[in-house]
């Protein structure tokens, strides 16, 4: 029995040199998070005949990132630009993603230019998502980041990953002077690929999927949801005039 015991012991303190190996050659990719416009009914200038509009901050609050099987105590709040984690087979690094910025900034940049497009008057705000620290009467744009990421799992030696990306993303128009909520919602999607596409071979094939994700969640909320129904219903009148 000893010696079975003791190659079993061998055998698992290789295993986590291996793992810690990997990690400390892991590599970190960067990228460009943004909205990319991939159907149509996205741009009317018309629509928004320039009405003041502010987006306030979005917090983010995802949750943890799990730790690895073998050690639970390596799960942390993941970094503000901190989107995804790729565990390749046996002779792939691990890949680290991260945005060129916090997410939250991701998030309300396109958000801003998906507004803008539309013809509305957009404002952001830093620092504050507050509705009622605003004293002209606008509309408001204010919500929260649950999830942003993106996994990749080994689908076997050799082979690059099964791949899993979500968005979701609370989203609340609001009016401020008649303190309504015009629209709330979320911005969501998920996505799920096989092994062997070829996305793990490239950064900028996993950070175009990436986006291409978020840019679906994104159209999902404006036309299957009803954003773009909801600001279509408004009187753009009252809101450019301010003594109404």
């Amino acid at each position: 029995m000893r010696p079975n015991s003791f190659i079993k012991k061998k055998g698992l303190l290789a295993f986590k040199v291996l793992v810690l190996s990997a990690l400390l050659s892991s590599c970190s990719n960067t990228g460009d998070m943004e909205y990319q416009p991939v159907g149509e009914m996205l741009t009317n200038k018309q629509l928004g005949q320039n009405v003041p509009l502010v987006i306030l901050d979005f917090p983010d609050n995802r949750p943890p990132v799990k730790g690895f099987a073998w050690s639970k105590k390596l799960a942390a709040k993941p970094k503000k630009n901190f989107v995804g984690i790729l565990f390749g087979a046996y002779n792939i690094q691990i890949r680290k993603l991260h945005s060129n910025q916090a997410i939250s900034l991701d998030v309300t940049e396109a958000i801003r230019k998906l507004f803008k497009a539309n013809g509305f008057n957009v404002i952001r705000y830093y620092g504050s998502s507050d509705v009622s620290s605003l004293s002209d009467e606008r509309l408001a744009v204010k919500g929260q980041i649950n999830e942003f990421w993106m996994n990749g799992y080994p689908g076997g030696r050799g082979t690059s990953p099964s791949i899993i990306a979500t968005i979701d993303i609370d989203l609340t128009i609001i009016d401020t002077k008649y303190q309504r909520t015009i629209w709330t919602g979320k911005i969501e999607n998920y996505q799920e690929i096989g092994p062997n596409k070829g996305i793990f071979t490239s950064k900028n094939k996993i950070f175009l999927f990436l986006n291409t994700v978020f840019s679906n969640a994104i159209e999902k909320a404006w036309i299957d949801y009803g954003m773009l129904n909801a600001l279509r219903s408004l009187d753009k009148s009252l809101f450019l005039n301010r003594n109404q």
